[in-house]
């Protein structure tokens, strides 16, 4: 959408399209008499506006062990466009007086405002959602022993109980046992508490299981990564954010105009870079497996906090506080990629007749589109922060919620039967 420019161009240009404005009017008392049409009226406007700045190529630093790595710089960029639309006509009586106007846009200067959903900002909670992630994949913390150890018994015990179950569940569907289940609703099945016990197993597999083979897995990768010397690390994180604003009157003398439908959508990313750092590869060792951070790990080690997480990511914030342990710090980004769109409702005057006074309207719809970019950069460890999880139920969560549930009232109907 950006309009063509040479490579090292930057600054504003701009193209034009020329809006006219006609009116004509019969004489007073005399609507069918002879028209007297006034002075077509011309004003030029700007249908598509680009925006860039002076582009400049970053710094090159020598990293450790003799590679040249370039720095990023600040960039942004914006571009308007205004699409195609038919002249708004309007004629009919008014005060014993036919008017007749017609207008293809005499008052354009006002499609283009500069207001934007997003535009070139990039919003906080986004951009804290987008650095702690990147944060934590640049801290690679895939093997999180300190956890381990404060759980170690009840994740061995729901590691052993799987291995079980799934030798009965094969026995069982090998004879032909669940088919008396078929056939039963799930208020019987509650009754019985089948589905309480098939919501424990689901558990059992899903935060004993499946943590413990991937805290294994972590272990074995990290093993191999200690005799690694891996000069350069990166890490990447992104959010995204949609919003609208309401319908707004813009200022016209010879037209009512209107900015409805406005829509925009952000896309969020943040690139880290870092090497690692001779002198204290031990602390991020430690950083690795779990033990460079208690708070995270007390925060872990609390009951239900990774369903708090689902909604506000207090956990994945802790451990990015200490992901630069161990770490020096070469590079770092943060940029915002916004689309927008709006209608531009657009309607003649004739004269001081109000339009609902007047008998044909014809209103013109100019379709305008605006995209954005902004590119800031960071001079040392940038420091994560809250954000709100705008999908806190995608992927598996909606089956974990519902099995946390059924096993939760499973107890409670445990604790109902002894009191009774």
């Amino acid at each position: 959408m950006a309009i063509p420019r040479p490579p090292q161009s930057s600054g504003v240009i701009t193209t034009t399209r020329q809006g006219t404005y006609t009116y004509a009017f019969s004489p007073i008392n005399d609507p069918s008499g002879p028209l007297t049409r006034t002075q077509d009226t011309s004003s030029p406007w700007v249908d598509h506006l680009d925006d860039k700045s002076m582009y400049v190529k970053g710094a090159v630093t020598t990293l450790l062990g003799g590679n040249t790595f370039r720095r990023a710089t600040r960039y942004s960029r914006e571009s308007w466009k205004v699409g195609d639309a038919s002249p708004a006509y309007s004629s009919g009586v008014y005060n014993n007086r036919y008017f007749e106007g017609s207008d293809s846009g005499y008052h354009g200067n006002l499609f283009i405002n500069g207001s934007t959903v997003f535009g070139t900002n990039i919003p906080l909670d986004a951009e804290n959602e987008a650095l702690t992630k990147a944060l934590n994949k640049i801290g690679n913390q895939k093997a999180n022993l300190g956890e381990a150890l404060g759980t170690l018994s009840q994740t061995v015990r729901l590691f052993t109980k799987p291995v079980l179950a799934a030798t009965r569940l094969a026995e069982a569907i090998e004879q032909k046992r669940f088919q008396k289940y078929a056939f039963r609703s799930f208020r019987d099945l509650i009754r019985d508490g089948v589905p309480t016990r098939i919501a424990e197993k689901y558990l059992e597999y899903i935060y004993g299981f499946a943590p413990l083979m991937s805290d294994a897995f972590g272990l074995y990768e990290f093993s191999k990564q200690v005799s690694e010397a891996t000069l350069l690390l990166s890490g990447h994180g992104s959010a995204s954010r949609t919003q609208s604003r309401s319908d707004v009157t813009l200022p016209a003398s010879r037209a009512e105009v209107y900015r409805r439908n406005h829509k925009g959508s952000a896309r969020i990313k943040t690139h880290l870079w870092a090497q690692l750092d001779p002198e204290y590869g031990g602390l991020r060792a430690w950083n690795q497996l779990g033990l460079a951070n208690p708070v995270n790990t007390a925060w872990e080690l609390t009951p239900w906090s990774f369903v708090v997480d689902w909604f506000i990511p207090i956990g994945p914030v802790l451990s990015a506080l200490s992901a630069p342990a161990g770490l020096i710090f070469v590079d770092g980004t943060t940029s915002v990629r916004s689309s927008e769109t709006y209608d531009i409702e657009y309607w003649v005057k004739n004269g001081s007749a109000r339009r609902d006074r007047v008998q044909n309207n014809i209103p013109s719809y100019y379709p305008v589109t605006y995209e954005g970019y902004n590119r800031k950069q960071y001079a040392t460890w940038p420091r994560p922060g809250f954000y709100v999880d705008r999908d806190p139920l995608r992927g598996a969560r909606p089956f974990n919620a519902l099995a946390l549930a059924l096993t939760s009232l499973g107890n409670k109907k445990n604790e109902f039967g002894r009191l009774g």
